[in-house]
């Protein structure tokens, strides 16, 4: 999604360096349109299953933190329109991890800070 539609807005998708869903460090492609501030973000660049090797795809600790990475990226550089595709994640997580990136605390019944990833 990001190849087709960054250039169509007129630039080409920048490459940073994010945690994946597993917590690997991983180069992730985004795009940015800086002429009407719009990023377009794929869930898969930085939370996708092929970033999951097969003995490590637990969706319990696999979280969508990298997202909320890329997503502050974009803010910083200027985005005010965010332009997200979903398909192929590796989590379960709701997009907690997602959120965690971007300053947001989830906390259990016990006012403790819930961990990453999709486990209960």
């Amino acid at each position: 999604m990001c190849e087709v539609l960054t250039p169509a807005l007129g630039d080409d998708p920048p490459v940073d360096r994010l945690r994946s869903a597993p917590g690997q460090r991983v180069e992730a492609r985004w795009g940015y349109a800086p002429a009407n501030r719009t990023a377009v973000i794929e869930m898969a660049e930085a939370a996708g299953l092929l970033l999951v090797p097969p003995d490590r795809r637990d969706p319990k600790l696999t979280t969508t933190r990298g997202v909320g990475e890329l997503i502050r990226l974009a803010l910083e550089e200027g985005a005010r329109t965010l332009i997200v595709g979903i398909g192929g994640s590796a989590t379960t997580d709701g997009g907690a991890g997602m959120a965690q990136a971007l300053g947001i605390r989830f906390l259990d019944g016990n006012g403790q800070p819930l961990g990453p990833g999709g486990r209960l």
